[in-house]
């Protein structure tokens, strides 16, 4: 006889509590709290020092824009990641 088929839901959620010490995510909540406020603060940082590059380069403008540039992404990049892990840890929590 064979196993009934499950939903794709239910795969889901069976593979996330899986019992495989191996995948478990054994972080506490208030870690990835903890990491997301220093990601917050390193998006502030990264923002207070954005018009220091700006104005007080000594590079040419084109490098200076690329670094503007390259410095936006790690921002935004930063704060997506500090989102995620806040999401996570009140996912964990629940």
């Amino acid at each position: 006889m064979s196993k009934p088929r499950l939903p794709p839901a239910e795969k889901l959620k069976r593979a996330a509590r899986s019992e495989n010490p191996i995948f478990r995510f054994s972080v506490l909540s208030e870690t990835l709290d903890s990491w997301a406020k220093i990601l917050d603060d390193v998006v502030k940082a990264a923002i207070i020092g954005l018009p220091a590059v700006i104005l007080f380069g000594t590079y040419t403008v084109g490098l200076r824009w690329f670094m503007v540039c390259s410095m936006i992404t790690a921002i935004m990049a930063g704060a997506w990641g500090a989102n995620a892990l806040r999401h996570l840890a009140k996912k964990r929590k629940d």
